[in-house]
């Protein structure tokens, strides 16, 4: 009778093993973002107003910055954070004839986004050690 409940706790202790790891996995999976590079690329590659500075950066690896500036009278700069596409932008700023135009869809990137405006000369955009920020060549 002792040995089946050894091997009954034994067999609970490994399906209570394969339960965590499960869910751990599909946890993993579901928060793997897939941000479209490629389009992000072609979208820089050809925006007007951009001989002073145009570059993006990946933000852990779940969002995308987009930062330009040109000498261009009502259209001078722009600033954008995006989703996984150029038609989901969470949050931007930019120049227009009746100045600036900022809006930003989703609160929780609110003070990501307005950091990363007031740092661009800082390689990690004032993001701190807890964020990933990659540049992306283009």
């Amino acid at each position: 009778m002792e040995s089946r409940r050894m091997v009954f706790a034994v067999a609970l202790g490994c399906l209570a093993i394969i339960a965590v790891v499960a869910c751990v996995s599909s946890s993993a999976s579901e928060m793997d973002i897939k941000v479209d590079l490629d389009s992000f690329r072609e979208l820089a590659r050809n925006a007007p107003c951009t001989n002073i500075d145009n570059r993006l950066f990946f933000i852990d690896k779940v969002v995308l910055f987009w930062t330009r500036e040109g000498s261009c009278y009502d259209n001078w700069y722009a600033h954008a954070l995006f989703g996984e596409t150029p038609e989901k932008v969470i949050c931007q700023l930019h120049d227009s004839i009746a100045g600036p135009a900022y809006t930003c869809n989703d609160s929780t990137y609110e003070v990501m986004f307005w950091t990363m405006v007031h740092n661009l000369d800082k390689e990690d955009l004032g993001l701190g050690p807890n964020h990933t920020v990659e540049s992306i060549p283009f």
